[in-house]
């Protein structure tokens, strides 16, 4: 009878097991041993993740047992929180999506005054302002918000737009500060406390955090940067708590699992709260120019080309890095499913990858993730150093071998390819920068390998390029001062 009794309950288990799998499409090993290769390839520290289908976790995993629970700044993720604040002021009559920015801000004015005026709220939110993305890397370290907006105020007397309001999506984090700010003045609270209230509270996210000042100091999992595609434990950055709204949020794999489960359900809590109306639902979650939505990026945006073309699926997601953490979060309501990612090093490439394979998982299609194009970046750059440090040892035993003579070797061809050398070594210091949309400072800050590795092969290619002249010029000397006739 035991024997009878055990089987029918192996069977059972199997049965009921069988069933649960079916149900939430996750082949948890395959996943996790998926995930473990995507640590290994980007060399993350420590990373969690969590799918929940219909208000259920499914899958949970922890790289560290002893993080677990623990926090990660989630940075742009922090957009979507930004964008449902906003839309909650909206639906209370106390702010018009269509109203200018200095309706509620009468200081803001660009460089251009006229510029300024056609800014709209919903502008802000779509990310159409036309504020260039290199203009969104403004902060200055104060909680003083009369200090902050002085700044700012500022700042924006040197801004010019890159396309008209409304007429192109370009991704900029100064559209979210200010965001923050209208929220402050038309609440009449800090950004921090109207969220905490009005958002957290009501989901019941005990454990997120707004105020960068007042997150306990051993909640948040350690923070890492790359330096030529290994990591190194890295401090945390200063920033103003008006830069929260934009990137600075610090949350947890269980709070946002509860996040996106309320967006999910059409922002309706568990406890029955409606967190926003039909029509400011609809313009939260729905893109418009570019695939973006309000604080939301539709499946079309061209950030995730590659899954998008690949399986095409109606979801929609946004991702977030700062100068030590990533993240992505996902809503794939045709299935009723939530996914975070969340990571503890400066790789975007990494959480949205990890992002792509729970998807692909979800749906039960094979995905296999692209070789990182940041990691051999970042290592190419590494072997562009040594080579060049290379090249300089190898100019200056030439240099030597002809008896350290100094002067510039002035005829044609080595003058040429002198300047040619000098030109080349300084031009990525400019072409970098650009290409990303960032400021050479903003590198140094949220890409310091790059930064360094840029500023080093500057200096070797200069002297290289000095010196090999230089051991030309000496070779000719000695050459002058032996002939004979």
């Amino acid at each position: 009878m035991k024997i009878i009794i055990t089987i029918f309950f192996y069977m059972a288990m199997q049965f009921f097991q069988k069933s649960y799998c079916q149900r939430s499409g996750v082949d948890s090993i395959q996943l996790r041993a998926s995930l473990n290769k995507l640590i290994e390839q980007y060399k993350s520290p420590d990373a969690a993740f969590a799918i929940t289908q219909n208000d259920t976790v499914i899958f949970e995993f922890d790289k560290n047992l002893e993080n677990k629970n623990k926090n990660y700044y989630i940075g742009s993720c922090s957009k979507s929180f930004t964008a449902l604040a906003m839309l909650q002021l909206v639906d209370k009559g106390e702010i018009k999506l269509d109203s200018p920015v200095k309706t509620y801000l009468p200081w803001f004015t660009l460089k251009s005054s006229e510029q300024s005026n056609r800014i709209t709220v919903r502008n802000l939110l779509n990310q159409t302002s036309g504020l260039k993305t290199k203009d969104g890397f403004f902060d200055y370290e104060t909680n003083n918000q009369t200090i902050f907006e002085n700044k700012l105020v500022t700042y924006l007397k040197t801004v010019t737009l890159t396309s008209r309001p409304g007429s192109e999506f370009h991704y900029s984090n100064l559209n979210f500060i200010l965001a923050g700010l209208i929220i402050n003045h038309i609440s009449g609270n800090t950004f921090a406390s109207y969220v905490q209230k009005n958002i957290l509270t009501k989901i019941g996210m005990s454990q997120t955090y707004l105020d960068v000042q007042e997150k306990p100091s051993n909640s948040v999992v350690t923070g890492y940067q790359y330096w030529f595609g290994f990591p190194f434990a890295s401090k945390i950055y200063k920033h103003s708590n008006f830069s929260v709204p934009e990137g600075l949020i610090i949350s947890n794999i269980n709070d946002l699992c509860a996040y996106l489960n309320v967006i999910l359900n059409h922002c309706i809590t568990k406890k029955g709260d409606t967190l926003l109306s039909g029509q400011s639902y609809s313009s939260l979650i729905s893109p418009v120019k570019g695939g973006y939505a309000m604080g939301w990026m539709g499946n079309g945006i061209s950030f995730n080309n590659r899954f998008n073309q690949q399986f095409q699926l109606p979801f929609f997601y946004h991702t977030g890095l700062n100068e030590n953490y990533t993240a992505a979060l996902a809503i794939y309501p045709e299935k009723n499913v939530c996914i975070v990612s969340l990571a503890n090093i400066n790789c975007l490439e990494f959480s949205q990858e990890a992002m792509n394979i729970m998807l692909a998982q979800v749906i039960n299609k094979p995905y296999t993730p692209k070789y990182s194009s940041e990691m051999f970046q970042r290592r190419a750059l590494l072997a562009m150093i040594i080579l060049l440090a290379l090249g300089l040892l190898y100019n200056y035993y030439r240099w030597r071998k002809y008896n350290f003579k100094f002067g510039i070797n002035t005829k044609s061809f080595p003058i040429i390819r002198l300047f040619a050398g000098v030109f080349l070594s300084i031009l990525p210091l400019y072409i970098i920068p650009t290409i990303n949309k960032i400021s050479f400072a903003d590198l140094f800050q949220y890409v310091p390998d790059a930064a360094v590795g840029l500023i080093l092969c500057s200096i070797l290619g200069i002297f290289s390029s000095l010196i090999r002249n230089m051991g030309t010029y000496s070779k000719n000397y000695k050459f002058r001062n032996t002939v004979t006739f």
